[in-house]
């Protein structure tokens, strides 16, 4: 675990509650990880439940595109739209809580 947080930058309590599940973890530091081990951002971001699959809506293909599209960009570009896609998702829980069910 020590040499996975030195190489992927991240501290070494953020890896260990990666692992152990003690967190939900950030998309920066799921982005960190699957960097550094080769893997799709995707991956790992279904692994930690954040999408459950990349059709998101049945016929809705547009995250999917989107999706393909963002990781052909540089890295620098993915990490501020992650950055992005975070702040706009951590508001729109905040503001569903005041949504009519």
């Amino acid at each position: 675990m020590r040499r996975l947080s030195l190489e992927s930058g991240l501290s070494p309590g953020t890896v260990y509650s990666i692992i152990n599940r003690k967190y939900q973890p950030t998309l920066y530091s799921l982005n960190r990880l699957a960097d550094y081990l080769g893997a799709k951002r995707e991956y790992l971001w279904q692994l930690a439940g954040l999408i459950e699959d990349f059709d998101v809506v049945p016929g809705d293909t547009r995250l999917k595109s989107q999706l393909t599209r963002a990781q052909e960009m540089p890295e620098d570009a993915r990490d501020l739209l992650s950055s992005v896609i975070e702040q706009i998702l951590r508001h729109y829980e905040k503001a569903a809580a005041y949504l009519p069910q």
